[in-house]
This record gives C-alpha cells, structure tokens and sequence, in this order.
C-alpha cells in the first residue's frame, strides 16, 4: 500500500474520522466510501430540490456491493454530479479518488461496502439537519430582539 499524496482538508470529515477512529483511522478505503456515500446525499439534496422521485440511492444495491463494482458506482455517482452540478472541493474529490484507486485489493465485504457509503450519505443529512436548526434558533433570536 503506497503512502497518500493527498491530505484531506475537509473539517467536519476529518472531525468525523476522529471522533470514530476505531473504524477510519489508517483506514483509507472506509474513509472514501464514506466520502462517496456523502457525494451520493450531495446529489439527491439537489435532486429532491429539482422535484425527482428517484433518486441516487436508487443506483445502490443494499444487499451489498462487490468491491470491483466500487468503481463502476463512482462513475454513475460522478456522472449524477456532474448532471445536478455537484461538486465537492478539488482536495476533497482528489482524496477520495486516491482513496478507492486500490479498493478491488480491498479486504471488505459487499455489505461493509454499503455500510460505509450509507453512513458518509447520513452524515451529510445530519449535519445539513443540524445546521437547519441552528439557523432557525439564530433567526427565531433575532425575530425575538427585534421584538424587543
């Protein structure tokens, strides 16, 4: 396994993998799943906004996918950003493609392959969730001291 050339850069994946080591840490092929999964809820943020029922998810096989089929979804995945115009910084993709460049020498199974994605795709929700509400509490203050 040759060293990476890329440092990630992103704060809240890199606070993500820290606080769960246990899993990610030293762990590169986990790491880009989990990336994927976040681009795959990038997408589907875009195409709920632009009315689509069917949605990027959709392209998963949750009974698990091979680890030589990884790439073939990173290409479907990159298709769909590049068709809803979602794209994460280039030190972010950059990473993550270095990440899954190896991944058919990989040694996890189909399912952990969807575990990873699917939780890079609730992480993103989480913390789009939680930053909704922080933004509602700023605004409901503000409302509140202008009341005053």
């Amino acid at each position: 396994e040759k060293p990476m050339t890329t440092t990630l850069q992103n704060e809240k994946l890199l606070q993500y993998f820290a606080d769960n080591s246990a899993v990610y840490e030293g762990n590169r092929h986990a790491q880009g799943l989990f990336i994927l999964g976040y681009y795959v809820a990038e997408i589907e943020r875009e195409q709920y906004r632009g009315g689509t029922k069917r949605t990027a998810i959709s392209k998963l096989n949750f009974r698990g996918i091979p680890l030589q089929k990884v790439h073939s979804v990173m290409a479907v995945m990159d298709d769909l950003r590049h068709v809803w115009k979602v794209y994460e910084d280039p030190i972010t993709d950059a990473y993550y493609r270095e990440c899954l460049a190896d991944i058919a020498k990989g040694s996890h199974s189909p399912e952990e392959v969807v575990f990873h994605i699917l939780s890079g795709r609730s992480y993103y929700r989480y913390v789009g969730l939680t930053e909704s509400n922080r933004i509602k509490k700023e605004k409901a203050a503000n409302q509140e001291e202008q009341n005053d």
